[in-house]
C-alpha cells in the first residue's frame, strides 16, 4: 500500500513535466518556419537578422496565439485520453449533470473568485512591484487586450485553455495526488503545480488560489465538468465582464487584505451553497 502511494505521489508530477515538454515540442515547428522564412529571404546577414526575427515573432500575437492554440488542442487530446483511462480504472463513475441551482452558484462563484484573484494580484504587486511590471508587459503582448487582439488567443483563453488545464490539474494530477494523499493536501499540491505552470509570480500566486477552488468544486461535485464550467466562466468574467464590475483599486495593503478576507468568506459560503445544491431534494 505504501509503495502504491509513493508511486501515485510521483505520478502527480508527471502531467506538468509533460506540459513543459509539450510546450517545447510544439514551439519547434513554429520556430522552424521563422528560420526558413529568414533563410529564403535571401538576406546576407543571417546571423544578425535571425535573432531579431525570432524576438519580433515571440511578441507577435498571431505567433504566440498559434502556439497556445496548438498546445491546448494537444493537451485536450492527450490528457483527455489519460484522464478517461484513470477515471475508468481507479475512480468512481462521474456524475454527468448537476442542477440548474448548482450552475447558478458556479456563476456567482466565478465572479467572487475573480474578485479574489484581483485582490491577491494587488497585494502581491504591492510586495513585489517588479513582478507586476513583468506581468503587465505579458498581458499587453498576450493578444487579449488593446488593439492587438488575436482571435486564436480569445478562443484559447475562453474555452480551449480552461478545458486543457482542468484535464491536466483537476483531472490527471488531482486524481493521482488523491490516491497518495488526503484531499486537502492533494488539492494544495495540484493548485501549487497549476501556479508553477504559469511561470511568473503574479499569475502563479492567483492561479494557486483559483486552483484551490477549482479543485474543491471538482472533488465536491464528483465531475470534472463542474470545474471546467467554473474555469470557463471565470475567464469570461475576467476577460469580458470585469470592465463593468465595481472594485476598489487603492494601494492600501491593509485595506486590500481586509477586502480579500471578506471575498474569501463569501467564496466559502458559495462553496457551501454549492455543496447543498447538489441534492436539491434534501432538507
Amino acid at each position: 500500500m505504501k509503495k502504491n502511494k509513493v508511486k501515485y505521489f510521483f505520478l502527480s508530477f508527471l502531467p506538468i513535466l509533460l506540459c513543459f515538454g509539450l510546450q517545447f515540442l510544439i514551439s519547434i515547428p513554429f520556430i522552424e518556419i521563422i528560420i526558413l522564412r529568414v533563410i529564403t529571404s535571401g538576406q546576407s546577414n543571417l546571423l544578425e537578422v535571425l535573432p531579431e526575427s525570432l524576438l519580433e515573432n515571440l511578441s507577435n500575437t498571431n505567433f504566440t496565439g498559434g502556439i497556445s492554440f496548438a498546445f491546448a488542442i494537444a493537451n485536450i487530446i492527450i490528457f483527455g485520453i489519460w484522464y478517461r483511462k484513470i477515471s475508468t480504472r481507479y475512480l468512481s463513475r462521474e456524475h454527468k449533470a448537476f442542477s440548474i441551482r448548482s450552475n447558478g452558484v458556479l456563476i456567482l462563484l466565478s465572479i467572487v473568485i475573480y474578485y479574489s484573484s484581483n485582490y491577491v494580484t494587488m497585494i502581491t504587486s504591492t510586495i513585489f512591484p517588479n513582478a507586476m511590471d513583468y506581468y503587465n508587459n505579458l498581458i499587453d503582448t498576450s493578444g487579449l487586450v488593446g488593439s492587438n487582439i488575436s482571435v486564436l488567443m480569445i478562443i484559447y483563453a475562453l474555452f480551449l485553455g480552461p478545458i486543457g488545464e482542468e484535464l491536466i490539474f483537476r483531472g490527471v494530477t488531482l486524481s493521482y495526488a488523491r490516491m497518495a494523499l488526503p484531499f486537502w493536501l492533494a488539492n494544495l499540491m495540484q493548485a501549487a503545480l497549476f501556479g508553477v505552470l504559469h511561470a511568473n509570480l503574479i499569475q502563479g500566486v492567483y492561479a494557486f488560489v483559483i486552483g484551490l477552488f477549482l479543485g474543491y468544486i471538482r472533488h465536491d461535485s464528483g465531475t470534472i465538468r463542474a470545474s471546467i464550467h467554473l474555469h470557463i466562466m471565470f475567464n469570461i468574467v475576467g476577460l469580458l465582464v470585469s470592465p463593468y464590475l465595481p472594485h476598489y483599486s487603492g494601494s492600501s495593503l491593509f485595506l486590500n487584505i481586509i477586502i480579500l478576507v471578506a471575498v474569501f468568506f463569501v467564496a466559502l459560503l458559495l462553496c457551501r451553497w454549492f455543496h447543498k445544491s447538489k441534492h436539491p431534494s434534501r432538507r
